[in-house]
């Protein structure tokens, strides 16, 4: 797997994980697999980050996002 595409698909699934477990707090659900979809998400940040920390730090995640959707948008 290319690191960009796990760093990108770990901010998405930090993104929207922390709306859905503070939503599934607030309705007194829960919280097991929305916590794990979370973990996986950090684990995936920090795997490409660790892979690279000058490529892939947070300074340069705007420039990896568009680098990546530049190859995948024909």
């Amino acid at each position: 797997m290319n690191m960009d595409y796990a760093l990108i698909g770990g901010l998405f699934l930090v993104l929207f994980s922390v709306p859905a477990t503070i939503a599934a707090w607030a309705e007194g659900e829960r919280l097991y697999l929305r916590m794990g979809v979370l973990a996986f998400g950090l684990l995936l940040i920090e795997w490409a980050y660790l892979s690279d920390t000058d490529n892939y730090a947070p300074g340069n995640w705007p420039l990896v996002l568009t680098q990546a959707a530049a190859r995948v948008i024909p």
